[in-house]
Parts: structure tokens; sequence; C-alpha cells
């Protein structure tokens, strides 16, 4: 029977109230009830379902890591990924949406900045962009962050 000390980020829950294996990214208490926040294994979609207690039972829960069968196609990494373009290079915004989003999610929301589009693109990733010191802009719509902050920026992992 499966409770909420069971809920861990990164396993992946599965049952007949759900359309698809979700993998979990957060888990919210509600009294009695919990939402979870995931991504759909098979469509790549943000689900956001709440259960009873009852529901939460008849779930099944994967361990957080798999054994690797040594496939890379089995191999899941799950990136939240927002793409922004220039055709030079120059500041980018987040919409306050983009940067809650960033901060909810933290290192498994990328930024991708693309500059140069309009000559030789250069991609830079950057994992959990919220840790950077953006400046609130048009107020706080947007967040900005300089060119030279992503052209510095030294990812851990890629």
């Amino acid at each position: 029977m499966l409770t909420i000390q069971d809920l861990k980020e990164g396993a992946i829950v599965q049952g007949a109230s759900l359309q698809e294996p979700v993998k979990i990214i957060k888990v919210i208490p509600l009294g009695t009830s919990v939402k979870i926040m995931g991504q759909g294994l098979q469509t790549n979609s943000f689900h956001q379902p709440i259960f009873s207690p009852d529901q939460l039972a008849a779930l099944q829960i994967t361990p957080e890591q798999q054994p690797f069968d040594g496939n890379p196609k089995t191999a899941i990494d799950v990136r939240f990924i927002e793409v922004k373009g220039r055709s030079g290079v120059g500041q980018v915004a987040l919409t306050r949406n983009e940067f809650m989003t960033a901060e909810r999610l933290k290192g498994d929301y990328w930024l991708y900045v693309v500059y140069n589009c309009a000559s030789t693109p250069e991609l830079h990733r950057i994992q959990n962009p919220a840790q950077l010191q953006w400046q609130p802009w048009r107020s706080v719509e947007h967040y900005q962050l300089g060119a030279d902050a992503i052209l510095n920026y030294k990812s851990s992992g890629d």
C-alpha cells in the first residue's frame, strides 16, 4: 500500500488513475491528499494530479534508480528546456512564469540561449538558470540576464 512517505522525487508512479507512467518531480502534501507534479514517460506531458489516500494506495511505484540495462535508449534524463534566440549577442528575458518554473524545478530546468542566429549560431546551455543574478524588468514581468553571465557560465554537466 503506497503512502505519501513513499513518494520521492525521481521515482515513477503508475496506475489506473494515470494515463501513463509519471516520473515524480515534486510532491505537495494537501492535508490527507497529495499533489504529484511530474513528467509523463510516454508523452513528456506535465502532470499535476491530486490523489486521495485511497487513490494513492492503488498506485504502483518503481525505485528512483532503475538498474541500467546497458541500453542508452531506455535511459531517462528529464530536462525542461526554455530556448531563447538572438540575432547577435545580447540580453535575454524570461517571463514571470518561466522564471517561477525555473525556481521550482531547479536542476531539471535548462535555459538554452542561441546567440548569433543571423550568422553562425552558438548554443549556450544553462542548468538551473534561476541561480544566476537576474534583474527585474518591466514590473517583474520578465527577468533578464546579461550576455557575459551566459558566456561565462561553466556547466557542471551537459
